[in-house]
């Protein structure tokens, strides 16, 4: 079964992430799978709009750390699969493409990051996310260390980072994660009315407001995304270390 499920119709690829029973907790699997279809789509032409959506009953719940703490886990040869997660976020900002993601459930850690790296997001009204990294010794991804303080100020940032607190969907309304809430369980039908409101729109425009994110701060975004990747390294190795020793 693939995790990562592509259909793309009416200039829209629909992204899910396809791990129900896992939470879309992300394996190596998927983080490739996904790293190749982003890949994919932002090459298409015909695709104005990525949508990404999570199966079942969260969005993603973050790192999948019963493999990450395994031998086949996350850090991968030479941090292969820390770059690849970045990659993700790399095509989500500096593509061309809209990319609007639907909340439900739980956005936690990495899949948190990639709620950052999205242009619209729909929160359902009972979503919740935060950031658990520090507090399991590891490290954030997506260049969610400069978009969040951009969002929330540093103190605040600061705190959420910290102490890994739950951010329910209203406050991610007024942080400026979510762009909208909708009533839990309506969130499918009212992402495929916003993508159809953007199609509407000239697409060129709407490619050209993105781009001036990566003409302003891009290669701020590049540095922060090369620290991230060393750092998450490093720390995935510290954290397999101690549970070696703890064996």
């Amino acid at each position: 079964m693939k995790v990562v499920i592509c259909e793309i119709e009416g200039g829209v690829a629909r992204i899910t992430l396809n791990r129900p029973e896992f939470l879309n907790a992300i394996n190596s699997v998927l983080l490739q799978e996904l790293a190749d279809t982003m890949d994919r789509v932002c090459a298409l032409p015909d695709v104005k709009i990525i949508m990404l959506t999570g199966a079942g009953r969260a969005f993603c719940v973050g790192d999948d750390l019963k493999e990450m703490n395994s031998d086949l886990g996350i850090q991968g040869p030479s941090g292969f699969l820390v770059e690849r997660l970045q990659d993700i976020s790399r095509a989500m900002m500096f593509s061309d493409k809209i990319v609007v993601t639907l909340v439900h459930g739980w956005a936690i850690g990495g899949g948190l990051s990639w709620v950052l790296n999205s242009d619209l997001v729909l929160f359902e009204e009972d979503a919740k996310c935060f950031f658990p990294e520090i507090g399991l010794g590891l490290y954030m991804s997506g260049a969610a260390t400069v978009l969040l303080p951009s969002l929330a100020g540093h103190a605040r940032a600061m705190s959420l980072f910290a102490k890994g607190e739950h951010v329910d969907a209203a406050e991610a309304l007024r942080m400026g994660m979510a762009s909208q809430l909708v009533p839990t369980g309506e969130g499918k039908e009212a992402i495929e009315v916003l993508c159809q409101e953007l199609l509407s729109l000239p697409d060129e425009l709407l490619g050209t407001v993105k781009k001036a994110r990566s003409c302003h701060s891009g290669a701020a975004i590049e540095e922060t995304l090369r620290r991230e990747s060393e750092a998450l390294t490093k720390s995935i190795a510290s954290v397999r270390e101690k549970q070696q020793q703890q064996q």
